[in-house]
């Protein structure tokens, strides 16, 4: 019955809630920021591609993901400050209120950005959960 929560679902209460939301949660000038940090990203790690991540992160071992993946912590431009603001004034107070949470007990450990491509048919990703609880 709980089919996004992984193999520790016997643990979790409520472990297969999702938040869904139509409201839009960033704005066009921040996607286009955000594209763009991501952006310089990917190719400042594909003139290196044999050190990025290197000793750190196992998300790069899969060479689809190293094109598409780029964490916000390494999105130095525009993404870390923005993430750090867009946490507190939006993220964690809309999960909270979904939650019956206090937004101020709330932290993030990763934030990812994930690229996709329409034509290529890679548009989604099936509803999971990587190592994230609230």
């Amino acid at each position: 019955d709980m089919p996004f929560a992984g193999p520790d679902a016997g643990s979790l209460r409520g472990g297969s809630l999702m938040h869904v939301t139509n409201a839009p949660v960033l704005t066009p000038d921040e996607c286009e920021h955000l594209k763009l940090d991501a952006a310089a990203v990917l190719s400042a790690r594909a003139s290196n591609p044999f050190t990025y991540g290197e000793g750190h992160d196992t998300l790069y071992a899969v060479p689809e993901v190293q094109r598409r993946v780029v964490h916000l912590h390494d999105c130095h431009a525009y993404g870390a400050r923005w993430l750090r603001r867009k946490l507190h004034s939006t993220f964690f107070p809309m999960i909270a209120s979904r939650y019956g949470l206090d937004p101020t007990q709330l932290t993030a450990c990763d934030a990812l950005l994930v690229g996709y491509d329409a034509v290529a048919k890679a548009a989604s990703m099936p509803g999971h959960r990587d190592a994230a609880l609230v």
